[in-house]
């Protein structure tokens, strides 16, 4: 099946992106599954493979420049070993992304796979959407900030990304300008309130704000743990209000995409885009 979309601009430059016959939209983290993750070859084939935007992982160098990277050691990923912010840009773009993928006979090694920064990849696909995630240990939430909205107004980028981050200290030191998530605390708070005590208390407001949660997840609630799901139940009160985004993440790629249709939420976010958009 395959996804149809239109992308409008919202007040203050904020995006917002619409499915038509209310299907959900398919959001990729490239990689993980089928090519090494955050490298601009992962990105390409998202794109090529029909995803309707692209969520990608940032971290701040030695010489704060942006780049796309996870893990907390390079190790796991590249042939480098340590933090992000003990190499400079140019180290960076001469490691091996591709190092550890496909074992046990390792095909991409040498394929000039490298760790890319955010403006480059900006600039390269200058009309996808982009879900960024910032994970970067150890930077100054305000530093990264500024650093971020350089970037993306360099390359004219505000109307195509939206932020997230663990740690609500990133989001809350982002200027009005860049679009961001709600916190997953703040999430789960509502959520729970929804499911547990059946009240729903979704605050009113007068531009878009998106949630993330997985599907399901388990919180403790005496006398036990109680299941927290996004039911019908919980996708009515996001619902009473129109600018409530919602997307599901956690469990596999086609399960999630059915249970997205269901409950009628925006969007879902998988590793591989293919099974959900076909």
């Amino acid at each position: 099946m395959r996804i149809l979309f239109k992308l409008m601009l919202s007040v203050g430059m904020l995006f917002s992106i619409v499915a038509l016959a209310s299907e959900p939209l398919v959001i990729t983290r490239q990689g993980t599954v089928d090519t090494p993750e955050n490298t601009l070859l992962s990105i390409k084939k998202a794109v090529d493979s029909g995803a309707n935007a692209i969520w990608l992982t940032l971290q701040l160098s030695k010489d704060n420049e942006i780049v796309l990277y996870r893990p907390a050691d390079l190790q796991t990923l590249t042939n480098l070993k340590g933090p992000v912010a003990a190499y400079t840009v140019a180290q960076l773009q001469q490691a091996d992304a591709g190092y550890w993928y496909g074992k046990p006979d390792y095909p991409l090694r040498g394929k000039n796979l490298y760790v890319p920064t955010l403006a480059e990849v900006l600039k390269r696909w200058p009309n996808t959407f982009f879900f960024l995630e910032i994970n970067s240990p150890g930077t100054p939430p305000q530093l990264f900030s500024v650093l971020l909205e350089d970037v993306l107004e360099k390359s004219h980028s505000y109307n195509r990304v939206r932020v997230y981050a663990n740690n609500a200290l990133f989001l809350d030191a982002l200027p009005d300008t860049i679009a961001r998530f709600e916190t997953e605390q703040a999430t789960q708070t509502v959520l729970s309130d929804i499911i547990i005590n059946h009240r729903c208390d979704v605050p009113s407001f007068a531009i878009e704000k998106w949630y993330i949660l997985k599907y399901q997840r388990y919180i403790q609630n005496a006398p036990g743990v109680s299941p927290l799901a996004w039911g019908q139940e919980a996708m009515r009160c996001f619902r009473n209000n129109k600018l409530a985004k919602v997307i599901l993440t956690g469990g596999d790629t086609e399960t999630l995409y059915q249970i997205a249709q269901t409950l009628h939420a925006d969007s879902v976010l998988v590793d591989f885009p293919l099974p959900a958009t076909r």
